[in-house]
């Protein structure tokens, strides 16, 4: 270990002077701002070209807008599956602009490589060369040449320089890495563009015979609700698959709107052009908004259950819902003072797993005979009211539930 004294003194002492160098901080920053803005101004100045040139951009509308079509066109089944099959391409005699561009980037990329890596040696090797002449010009190397070992000096050297060189080279890495998330953000943030409504604009005027088309949005999910207006409208932040949207509820005041934030919704949606000082820009519009969990059908079938048993025609018996159950959904009601909005948000709302939704119609049926709540159907609008309770309620002696009970008893025997 004698050939290596003095190893640690020359190496922490190489390493302060290289750090200390105004040269090597200026490079560092330099470097690094230009690996962080280059790629956020390639991503954005690529992504509006891209946008210039397909009018069909937007992963989220796109969707929508073929299902609206379709339903305009009056198509046979037979002809939408016609229509909408995948189409096989063949690209013979050349290639495509994404092979032409993959073709140069690997012609480009072995030579990138090869001169980095070239300019890496050349100039850390000058800087280690660099420090050395420093060191015999202000007679630090003599002293250095008493207390130290030439191998333990040359390799402390070394070391310290390539220290210096990682660090320098983890600084332009981190940059280039945030230049791109910057960049793949910025570029995911302008996922609803004009082009769209550039095509939307032939189909104008609306009006009878020719309503405007609505647009779905489908697994989105709900960032964050914003009250606006003195609360009488909503701003919803949705995002899906990396694209982020704004889109506008009107007349929805927060305490009737039963979705919170990270909820996945589907969305019926409208679109217009917005003009303010000179900055065009899409707005969204909010006509109707559902839980993307739910099947429509296995819905539209409870109603139909709940209806029948409603009237004393149920073909065969339902589960009755439990006193447990009755009375979880009555707390909820109680909490909330009542209730505003559709049976399926009030059903997500509730959040009980136990719960169908026919199980929670029969229930609220009950509660309203038990004269415990009153129920106000203005189409898909429910409202709730609470009424004052005398006591404890039978609510197995309720009509619904006695007719419930009994199918089961005439079932069983």
């Amino acid at each position: 270990m004698k050939r290596y004294k003095g190893l640690g003194r020359v190496f922490s002492f190489t390493l302060t002077q290289q750090l200390r160098q105004r040269g090597w901080r200026t490079a560092t920053i330099a470097v690094a701002l230009a690996c962080l803005l280059i790629p956020i101004l390639s991503l954005t100045v690529a992504a509006q070209h891209q946008k210039n040139a397909a009018p069909e951009q937007n992963p989220v509308m796109e969707e929508g807008y073929t299902q609206e079509a379709l339903d305009r066109a009056e198509l046979t089944p037979e002809q939408r599956v016609l229509l909408t099959a995948p189409v096989e391409v063949t690209v013979t005699g050349g290639q495509t602009g994404e092979g032409e561009t993959m073709g140069l980037l690997s012609m480009l990329l072995p030579f990138a490589s090869l001169m980095l890596l070239y300019f890496l040696v050349l100039l850390y090797g000058q800087s280690t060369a660099a420090s050395v002449i420093l060191e015999k010009t202000s007679k630090l190397m003599d002293l250095f040449l008493v207390s130290v070992e030439p191998g333990a000096m040359v390799l402390g050297k070394v070391l310290a320089t390539a220290l210096a060189g990682l660090l320098q080279l983890a600084v332009w890495a981190a940059g280039l890495a945030g230049g791109f998330a910057i960049g793949g953000a910025v570029v995911r943030q302008t996922g609803v563009t004009l082009p769209l409504l550039e095509v939307l604009g032939a189909m104008e005027p609306y009006g009878s015979g020719n309503p405007a088309p609505l647009f779905g949005l489908f697994g989105m999910r709900l960032e964050s609700v914003t009250p606006v207006g003195g609360g009488k409208h909503l701003r919803l932040r949705l995002s899906r698959d990396g694209t982020v949207l704004t889109a506008m509820k009107f007349g929805t005041p927060p305490q009737d709107f039963h979705f919170s934030p990270g909820d996945e919704v589907n969305l019926a949606v409208s679109l217009d052009r917005n003009e303010y000082q000179g900055n065009v820009s899409v707005s969204v519009f909010v006509k109707d908004i559902r839980y993307a969990s739910t099947r429509q059908d296995d819905l539209l079938a409870a109603l139909r259950e709940a209806e029948a048993a409603f009237r004393g025609e149920l073909a065969a018996p339902l589960p009755v819902p439990t006193r447990d159950q009755a009375g979880r959904v009555y707390r909820f009601l109680a909490g909330q003072k009542g209730y505003s909005g559709t049976i399926e948000q009030l059903f997500h709302t509730i959040r009980d797993e136990s719960l169908t939704y026919t199980g929670l119609l029969l229930i609220l049926e009950t509660l309203r005979q038990a004269g415990l709540i009153r129920m106000d159907d203005q189409g898909e609008i429910l409202k709730i009211g609470l009424l004052p309770a005398a006591g404890k309620t039978d609510l197995a002696a309720t009509p619904l539930m006695q007719y419930l009970g009994s199918l089961h008893r005439a079932e069983t025997a």
